[in-house]
């Protein structure tokens, strides 16, 4: 038994390749820095860079690791830096901690100036156990429907913090954020893909997912390869992998091709 999708230009080029020379990859979670918890043998914006291009992908939206937990007040700095240096390939998320309200507003009050380099914002509610609906997100979410800005947040089935059940609380609220669920609720892939069809400023997002077999059939099976991103948590994981694991999937190049650039190019569309 074959593993293999037949013929498929994008897995012929991949394997004969190692890359998808076809078809441009749009990187949605990523991430920079060091983290206490883990070596990377490539953390920083030079390193990700090479690795990035080694793999065709075009663009990579992260959120540096300093701002996602007790400094704040410096890691949106190193996140602008790189961006900067490397603008052809790199956006960043301004990251939001709710644990730490003077700095929400005084980062939110430069976003307008750091634009295009920020591409939107990112939530993290699990690791700073605060719900998406409790009122320390509100600024940030009216500040991104005011601007029509996209959210990449963390998600996990089962959270009281980001799990299905508190998403369908605050999205409807915010008609003009485009949500993007990280980690597909991590297991609960039809609750993923009901989120996604059900509301048109939802997408989901793939970390954690290219590799458990059927997943990403079953959610292009309920919402559609329209409404699904690619991303990897780059440094914690690796593009090719990542990659693989959605050529391996039992769908069709067309699917294909949304998943990896389609989708994420018109979500970027305003800053690129």
């Amino acid at each position: 038994m074959s593993f293999i999708r037949q013929n498929s230009k994008l897995v012929d080029e991949f394997w004969e390749k190692g890359i998808v020379e076809s078809c441009p990859i749009y990187d949605m979670h990523g991430h920079m820095g060091e983290h206490y918890a883990i070596y990377f043998a490539a953390p920083n914006a030079d390193e990700m860079v090479t690795l990035m291009r080694r793999a065709n992908v075009a663009k990579l939206c992260f959120s540096h690791h300093f701002s996602l937990w007790a400094t704040p007040h410096v890691g949106q700095a190193p996140a602008l830096e790189a961006a900067k240096k490397y603008p052809d390939i790199l956006r960043f998320y301004c990251s939001i901690n709710p644990n730490y309200p003077d700095q929400i507003k005084k980062d939110l009050a430069k976003v307008g100036e750091w634009i295009p380099y920020c591409v939107g914002l990112k939530f993290l509610p699990d690791y700073h156990q605060k719900p998406v609906s409790d009122p320390a997100y509100k600024p940030a979410l009216e500040f991104a429907e005011a601007l029509h800005l996209p959210i990449l947040i963390h998600t996990w089935n089962g959270s009281p913090y980001d799990g299905p059940a508190v998403l369908r609380d605050v999205v409807p609220h915010y008609p003009h954020v485009t949500f993007m669920c990280a980690h597909c609720f991590n297991g609960n892939w039809t609750a993923a893909g009901e989120l996604a069809k059900d509301y048109p400023n939802v997408f989901i997002e793939l970390t954690s997912v290219p590799g458990t077999r059927g997943a990403i059939e079953k959610m292009v099976s309920i919402c559609g390869s329209e409404k699904i991103l690619y991303g990897t948590d780059m440094p914690w994981f690796d593009e090719h992998q990542g990659i693989g694991g959605v050529l391996a999937a039992d769908i069709s190049d067309d699917d294909i091709h949304n998943i990896l650039h389609r989708n994420a190019e018109k979500i970027l569309a305003p800053f690129l």
